[in-house]
């Protein structure tokens, strides 16, 4: 009867195993667990000629194994802040009292501007000012440090064709526009990150000989809106081949000075322009130079880097997803919402940064359940325990047979 009990009563801890894995097949990062059984034996006498007297006396359930080892299909979900581990290793979380170890990549948020898991635990990782421990990631604050602009590079064509024409006395943007023979712009930034139109006007001032002339704004250095101030002047010779020659000014220095940020300091490159027939064009333009900005998306790279994408176009690293890992997995004590924490038996975590494990970003580990596989179990639980049952009612049916006999 006691064996008939206890083979109930694994059986269903066994099925009930079985239906958790099942309702946990769509949970990210789970790993299926599995029953372990063990047989139990009864204490023995000796016979009459001295051999163990040692009988079965059921089954006992030993313990609930997590397959950590298992890798479940990593899905591509585009999502920003979804990261999936490829390989070995544990996400770490802290919820500023306990430490958490977690597969579910499913991050998102809080009101502070921290990277959260879905318990509400921030998740850690390593920053410039913490780049040996892990801390808890913070992307609320990021800003972008403006870079003044350096150098400005124009390349294209001055067209030998152009009418020869002298730049104006009197300096309007509309009168150098008019007298020009070709014009273009270019935008360049200061100390503060704000942003300023540079024009370039070039004058074929004689055959083969351009002027070019720089100006800005004088609404952007404190005069007058609208009123161009000159800033530079450069000249370019070409030869009958229409290549630059020697003995001009194809670099522009130019120090604006501006209103509010430190004054300028711009090389402007000419050097790229030819002289041929044709029209006058840019082929090419690139302008150095940071205009910082608030932070606009946050995402996780392939390589688990935290991305700040902020409003100026720049992409700031701001910190790299922590990892753990322990000698013995299997030691980790589940304790919902996808969570495990650290025991004896595990060992303590080893938290480091993901060299040798995989960080995938816009992609989640799915569950490693196999619906198939448990359904197939689950049948072999259900005549393990309707069996069990048909033991108990057998030893019931004896025990009334005996006593109707005496």
């Amino acid at each position: 009867m006691n064996t008939g009990r206890e083979a109930l009563l694994v059986n269903g801890t066994a099925l009930n195993t079985v239906a958790d894995n099942l309702a946990n097949s769509n949970t990210t990062g789970f790993k299926d667990t599995r029953l372990e059984f063990g047989d139990l034996i009864a204490d023995g006498g000796n016979s009459l000629y001295g051999g163990p007297l040692q009988g079965g006396n059921g089954v006992v359930a030993g313990k609930v194994t997590i397959q950590h080892s298992q890798q479940g299909t990593v899905d591509r979900t585009a999502r920003p802040l979804d990261a999936a581990i490829d390989g070995r290793g544990w996400f770490v979380l802290n919820d500023g009292t306990n430490q958490y170890y977690s597969r579910a990549g499913n991050f998102s948020t809080n009101e502070d501007g921290e990277i959260i898991g879905q318990g509400g635990a921030k998740l850690l990782g390593y920053t410039a000012l913490s780049p040996d421990t892990a801390v808890p990631i913070k992307v609320k604050d990021l800003v972008g440090t403006p870079t003044a602009s350096a150098k400005v590079t124009i390349g294209g064509n001055l067209s030998s064709n152009a009418v020869i024409a002298q730049p104006p006395a009197a300096a309007t943007f509309q009168a150098l526009e008019q007298n020009a023979g070709f014009s273009t712009a270019a935008e360049v930034i200061d100390s503060l990150g704000n942003t300023h139109n540079v024009s370039l006007y070039f004058y074929k001032t004689a055959q083969q000989t351009w002027t070019s002339q720089a100006y800005v704004d004088a609404g952007d250095t404190g005069g007058v809106p609208g009123t161009p101030v000159l800033v530079g002047t450069g000249v370019l010779n070409f030869d009958q081949n229409g290549n630059l020659v020697e003995g001009g000014n194809t670099e522009l220095n130019i120090t604006p000075p501006w209103a509010q940020a430190a004054a300028g300091n711009v090389n402007i490159d000419l050097s790229g322009f030819t002289g041929n027939a044709g029209s006058s064009s840019v082929a090419n333009l690139t302008s150095d130079g940071q205009r910082g900005g608030n932070l606009k998306q946050i995402s996780i790279d392939q390589s688990g880097n935290v991305v700040a994408l902020l409003e100026s176009g720049e992409t700031i690293n701001a910190a790299q997803i922590a990892i753990a890992d322990f000698i013995s997995p299997d030691g980790l004590e589940r304790i919902g919402d996808n969570l495990f924490q650290e025991t004896e038996l595990s060992g303590e975590a080893e938290i480091a940064k993901p060299t040798l494990t995989k960080i995938l970003g816009g992609a989640l580990e799915s569950s490693t359940v196999d619906t198939a596989r448990e359904f197939t179990t689950l049948i072999q639980y259900q005549q393990g325990y309707r069996a069990s049952s048909q033991i108990i009612q057998s030893i019931s049916e004896l025990i009334k047979s005996t006593i109707q006999i005496a």
